[in-house]
């Protein structure tokens, strides 16, 4: 079975919406906290196609989620760190431009900025206790379908990646694609575990 490394960048958790709560009531409180990004970035020109002399413009997705009520949006920052344009869609429908306001690329973590305000969001206030065996869930742009939700198991703690700078990943069978990068990985009672990366 193929294994997908989830990047843990906040061993921090959501005030917990219910310990008893169940898990499509959770599911429902954490869907708005979470944006689909779309990014439109500058492409090298083909170097194989001599008639292509300037840039081209590209395309691609990712997901965010709310870190206060300004419209403060945390995602990856591979995601957004060539980007001419950003555009988020919140679960309800709205739409906005963005701007980065920060990015790490050592812990591949950008903060982006919308005009969005009153949004519900994930606060960080206490350790995520994440066992090997837990049932987690993540939100994201997968494939450029916004809002879908996957679910599997942590399969792994303190994995290591030779091609990161961070050593801490957390591996899960849960479906991570294209387009998730950026989204949170939640456990039932819509604590964050970690943020998805591909």
């Amino acid at each position: 079975m193929f294994y997908q490394l989830l990047f843990v960048v906040f061993s921090l958790s959501t005030t917990s919406i219910s310990a008893s709560a169940p898990v499509h009531e959770t599911i429902e409180k954490t869907m708005p906290k979470v944006v689909a990004i779309y990014v439109e970035a500058q492409a090298d020109a083909d170097v194989n196609n001599p008639n292509e002399h300037q840039k081209t413009t590209k395309l691609s997705t990712g997901t965010g989620f709310f870190v206060n009520n300004q419209g403060l949006i945390i995602t990856n920052a591979h995601v957004v760190s060539q980007a001419k344009n950003i555009v988020v869609k919140t679960y309800d429908g709205q739409e906005a431009t963005a701007n980065v306001v920060g990015l790490d690329h050592d812990s591949d973590i950008a903060l982006i900025n919308t005009p969005i305000t009153n949004a519900p969001f994930i606060t960080f206030e206490q350790l995520a206790e994440a066992k090997v065996g837990d049932t987690v869930y993540a939100i994201g742009n997968n494939f450029g379908l916004p809002h879908s939700l996957t679910k599997g198991i942590i399969s792994a703690t303190h994995r290591f990646n030779s091609q990161s700078k961070i050593e801490d990943f957390i591996q899960t069978d849960t479906a991570i694609n294209m387009g998730n990068s950026g989204g949170p990985l939640i456990n039932k009672h819509g604590d964050i575990i970690g943020i998805n990366s591909i």
